[in-house]
């Protein structure tokens, strides 16, 4: 269902026919108007209340327009699919066609219903599972072990096969659950379990004077890049249903829509630049902070030792001194051509505009809401481009988060904190509860063997 509303901008009086296509999943959001005519943005803010069917559209640096239905300019919206950003009005214009009904049909019979199932999964981990999900660590971080202990068993039950008896059990279950809660939201290959198992076996092979060695260096500040990696997951989620329109554009075969270029015509209706903005920066910033971890695992695969840094750093010569470099330097000393690529690059191996991180954070930037154009110092890039260079950075930002992991996981085990289960084997709760039904099979046929042997000996 589509709904039209004429609406009147508050500063300049120019009045623009909006087309909503309400959502088939998400139901709570806010459109972004740009006025044609003065360049404010107004908003409308959609509410679907899903037991009635009715829906109700409020606005903000706008009104509802109430005399003879006329306007200047023409905008359609969706939560879920990519839109037509906004035109001048013409009674020739054809609206016959809905955003929904256009995505079927350009992203192609096969594609669509695996799009509608990303949109509905994106959409339910943000609005019912990570509400409850960010309790976890809020209440790992405060030390809060008995309120964790009740709420990690709503991921994993009680069964007693798995138990959480010292901090390092819990350390672990936490990785493993939000691991698999942000699969669909990144980008790429390979898949994030893969890709974490692939980092333990690039790391397996140290001795325990390397991991002493990485371990003692890094200790102090991984619970803090650890508390980072958790405001941004915090902040990714505050934005991630206003980008699900960007993740659309995976399914479809080629940059051309109905004759016309994707990113010139299409765009983004419910995502603010400026969050959109934010969260790029912050994300970029967080990866480079965690950058020195990479570089020094780097370094023990090849060389032996965290301090023993490849020609290609010129004259950072330890890790300290990478450490020590702003962000811009790290990135001219991770990208540099002359230096070999190793082991654990791909990490950061980013397909994002370094130009565009520079401008942003410097200010050296404009934007247009009616383009969706942002400019900067070396060049061009449309909001829709910005918005799907996110996911990238978020799977850059949950590959080294495993780095992290893995070396503080080692530090507890050095001082004596065993794990009390293999959380590699815990993949869903149905698994965990066919576990279960197996161990008490076992115990079961144990009993019964026992028994069998004590009637044996009474005989």
């Amino acid at each position: 269902m589509v709904a039209r509303e004429y609406i009147q901008c508050e500063v300049c009086g120019t009045v623009t026919l909006l087309r909503v296509q309400l959502g088939q999943t998400i139901r709570r959001y806010s459109v972004q108007v740009p006025c044609g005519h003065c360049r404010i943005v107004m908003e409308a803010h959609v509410i679907q209340e899903e037991t009635t069917g009715t829906y109700d559209i409020t606005f903000t640096n706008a009104q509802r327009w109430q005399e003879d239905p006329s306007a200047a300019y023409y905008l359609e919206s969706s939560s879920e699919f990519i839109t037509q950003k906004l035109v001048a009005y013409s009674d020739g214009l054809d609206e016959r066609i809905s955003p929904y009904m256009r995505a079927s049909q350009d992203v192609g019979f096969s594609n669509f219903p695996l799009m509608m199932t990303l949109i509905n999964t994106v959409w339910q981990r943000s609005e019912d599972g990570w509400p409850r999900l960010r309790r976890i660590p809020q209440l790992y971080h405060a030390g809060s072990m008995d309120f964790l202990a009740n709420e990690l068993k709503h991921y994993i039950g009680n069964n007693p096969q798995l138990p959480l008896f010292n901090e390092l059990d819990f350390f672990r279950a936490i990785h493993w659950i939000l691991l698999r809660f942000w699969e669909p939201f990144v980008i790429g290959e390979p898949p994030l379990i893969e890709q974490a198992l692939g980092i333990s076996k690039a790391i397996s092979g140290y001795s325990a004077k390397q991991i002493t060695e990485i371990t003692t260096h890094f200790l102090a500040v991984l619970p803090d890049l650890d508390q980072e990696i958790s405001e941004r997951m915090a902040q990714f989620m505050h934005v991630a249903n206003t980008l699900v329109p960007a993740y659309t554009l995976q399914f479809y075969s080629d940059v051309e829509a109905n004759g016309h270029d994707i990113l010139d015509k299409y765009g983004l209706s419910t995502a603010r630049f400026e969050e959109v903005k934010g969260l790029y920066q912050d994300l970029f910033e967080t990866i480079f902070r965690l950058s020195p971890l990479m570089v020094a695992h780097n370094n023990i695969i090849h060389r032996g030792s965290i301090d023993a840094m490849s020609e290609g750093f010129g004259r950072t010569t330890t890790i300290a001194q990478f450490t020590e470099l702003r962000t811009g330097n790290k990135v001219d000393k991770l990208t540099n051509p002359k230096k070999p690529r190793e082991t654990l690059d791909y990490l950061i191996e980013l397909p994002v505009s370094t130009a565009l991180r520079n401008a942003i954070g410097h200010a050296r930037w404009s934007y247009d809401p009616v383009s969706q154009l942002v400019t900067y110092d070396r060049g061009k890039s449309f909001l829709l481009e910005f918005a799907l260079e996110v996911p990238h950075l978020l799977r850059a930002m949950l590959g080294l988060w495993e780095l992290v992991y893995k070396t503080r996981e080692w530090d507890y085990v050095s001082h004596g904190v065993l794990p009390s289960l293999d959380f590699s084997r815990l993949m869903t709760p149905s698994v965990l509860r066919n576990r279960g039904k197996d161990q008490q099979r076992k115990s079961k046929k144990s009993i019964e063997k026992r028994n069998r042997k004590q009637s044996r000996r009474k005989r």
